[in-house]
C-alpha cells in the first residue's frame, strides 16, 4: 500500500516541502497556496516521517564506518599582515 493512499491534495506536497526547507513559516505557506494551516502540518508531519524512513533505508544501506580520524586544525586570522598559524 502506497504512503500516499487517503491523501486529497498529493500535489501539494513537494509545494509545501520546497517552502518549508526555503524557511516560509507553515502560517505563511498556508497563505500563499491558499489552504489551510492544519493541511500543511499533516503535509509537514508526512514529509517528515517519509524523510525519516529514507534516512533509514540509507544508513542500512551503507556500510559502518570503522575508523574515524580527527584533525586539530586551529586557524586564527586577526589581521590581514600577518601569517597564518
Amino acid at each position: 500500500m502506497s504512503p500516499l493512499s487517503g491523501q486529497k491534495k498529493r500535489k501539494l506536497n513537494t509545494v509545501i516541502g520546497k517552502l518549508l526547507c526555503a524557511g516560509v513559516s507553515q502560517r505563511e505557506t498556508a497563505r500563499v497556496l491558499g489552504i489551510n494551516v492544519k493541511t500543511v502540518v499533516r503535509k509537514f508531519r508526512f514529509l517528515a516521517q517519509s524523510a525519516a524512513a529514507r534516512l533509514e533505508q540509507q544508513n542500512l544501506a551503507a556500510p559502518k564506518a570503522l575508523e574515524v580520524e580527527f584533525d586539530d586544525l586551529e586557524t586564527f586570522e586577526h589581521t590581514k599582515c600577518k601569517p597564518l598559524s
